[in-house]
C-alpha cells in the first residue's frame, strides 16, 4: 500500500515537513547530550588538543589549536615545593623589610652603615631607574613516551601568553627565545634533576628557565630557585647555576588536566619565586615578618579554591585579609589576578641586586 500522503491546502504534499522537523527535534537533543558531556562540573571533561608534536627538538610557532579530543581532569591540591632561601638572602629580605618600615615611619631610626641603612639606599636609587624588565625565557616541554601527544604547540603558545600577560603592567616583560620539547622518561617524572638542567638549560643567570614535565610523581604542582649571591667567575661558568630556574607540572598550562590549574597560572606563581618573591602565607603565622612585605597582611594559612564569601581571613586580629588573589599565594587559577604595589617593588630590589647583569 502506498504511504498515505498529507496536501496543504495548495494541492502539495507535506509529509516531508514532518520529517524534518522529526530530524531537527533529534539533532537538537543530541547536539544538547554532546554539550553537557563537555561542561567542566560532573565528570571534568574538556576539549583538549592531542596533535603530535613534530620530532624536531622544537615547536613550531605556527601551530594549530587544538582539535576536539577529550581528557579526564584530575583534582589535585596545589602544592609548591620551593624551598626557603638561603640565610644570606634571608638576611637581605630581613633588611629590605626593615628599611621599608623605617621609611614608612620617616627612616629616623635607621642607623648609618647598618644592613638596613644600606637597603634603604639600594632602594631610594631604584626608585630612580627606569622601572622595566625584559628577560629572555626558555620553555622547556619534558614529555615521556606515552604522553607524546599531552601538551601541544599552541598550549604552550597559550603558556607564555598567560606568563606575559600577567606580569606586564608592572613592567616586567619576557623574551621567548626557544620553545623546547625532550622526550625522556626519567626527566619526565622528575628524576635527576641536575643531569636534565645541565642539559637543557639555555642562556645566563638572568635567563628565565621553566621546565614543563608530564609525569611529575611528588605532589608539589611546581618549585622554583630563588635568586642568590653569583660571584662574577661563578656567573660565567653555567654549570655551577644550572639548577637555576622553574619545575612545572606540564598538566598546569592553559588547557592541562589538572582541574582548578588549568589556566598557566602555575608558572606565573614559580616566576614569581624565580624574581625574589615569597608566599604570602610564608611561616603560617600571624606574627613575625611574614613574606618581609609591607603591603601583604598577615595571612598563617594558604588558600585552597577561591573562597570569597564570606572572605578568608586567618588572622582576624590583624589588620586586612586573606590575599586570596594574590599570585603568591595558593588559590585556584581562575582566582589569581595580582601582585601588590611592593611585591614589584622586591622584584625589582632582587632582580637588581643578584640577576642583572648576570
Amino acid at each position: 500500500m502506498m504511504p498515505r500522503l498529507m496536501f496543504s491546502p495548495d494541492g502539495r504534499p507535506v509529509s516531508w515537513l514532518i520529517l524534518v522537523l522529526v530530524c531537527l527535534l533529534v539533532n537538537s537533543a543530541l547536539g544538547a547530550a554532546v554539550a553537557e558531556d563537555f561542561t567542566p562540573m560532573g565528570p571534568h571533561l574538556e576539549r583538549r588538543g592531542h596533535a603530535r608534536p613534530s620530532s624536531s627538538s622544537s615547536f613550531s610557532s605556527s601551530s594549530s589549536a587544538p582539535d576536539s579530543n577529550r581528557k579526564i581532569r584530575v583534582r589535585r591540591p596545589f602544592q609548591c615545593g620551593t624551598p626557603d632561601p638561603g640565610p644570606e638572602v634571608m638576611s637581605m629580605l630581613s633588611a629590605l623589610h626593615e628599611a621599608d618600615l623605617a621609611s614608612a615611619k620617616g627612616g629616623s631610626t635607621l642607623r648609618l652603615g647598618s644592613a638596613a641603612s644600606r637597603a634603604r639606599g639600594r632602594v631610594e636609587h631604584e626608585r630612580r631607574q627606569v622601572q622595566q624588565l625584559q628577560i629572555d625565557t626558555y620553555l622547556h616541554l619534558v614529555t615521556s613516551a606515552d604522553q607524546l601527544e599531552s601538551v601541544t604547540a599552541y598550549q604552550m603558545q597559550r603558556q607564555f601568553d598567560r606568563l606575559s600577560g600577567s606580569f606586564a603592567r608592572y613592567g616586567i616583560f619576557f623574551d621567548l627565545k626557544a620553545v623546547t620539547r625532550t622526550v625522556n622518561d626519567t626527566w619526565a617524572a622528575g628524576s635527576d634533576e641536575r643531569v636534565m638542567k645541565r642539559a637543557l638549560r639555555r642562556g645566563t643567570y638572568a635567563a628565565l628557565n621553566i621546565y614543563f614535565q608530564t609525569s611529575l610523581e611528588n605532589e608539589a604542582l611546581g618549585s622554583c630557585s630563588v635568586p642568590g649571591p653569583l660571584s662574577s667567575a661563578a656567573a660565567s661558568n653555567p654549570s655551577l647555576y644550572a639548577l637555576d630556574g622553574c619545575t612545572v607540572a606540564a598538566g598546569t598550562v592553559p588547557g592541562g588536566d589538572l582541574y582548578g590549574y588549568d589556566e598557566g597560572q602555575t608558572a606565573v606563581h614559580e616566576t614569581g619565586h624565580w624574581l625574589g618573591l615569597l608566599h604570602v602565607f610564608q611561616g603560617y603565622s600571624c606574627g613575625g615578618n611574614g613574606d618581609f612585605i609591607l603591603d601583604t597582611p598577615s595571612q598563617s594559612q594558604s588558600t585552597d579554591g577561591c573562597p570569597t564569601n564570606p572572605p578568608k581571613d586567618s588572622c582576624p586580629n590583624q589588620p586586612g585579609i586573606d590575599l586570596i588573589h594574590n599570585f603568591m599565594d595558593y588559590s585556584f587559577d581562575e582566582c589569581y589576578q595580582t601582585f601588590t604595589p611592593n611585591q614589584r617593588t622586591r622584584m625589582f630590589q632582587m632582580w637588581n641586586a643578584f640577576r642583572a647583569g648576570k
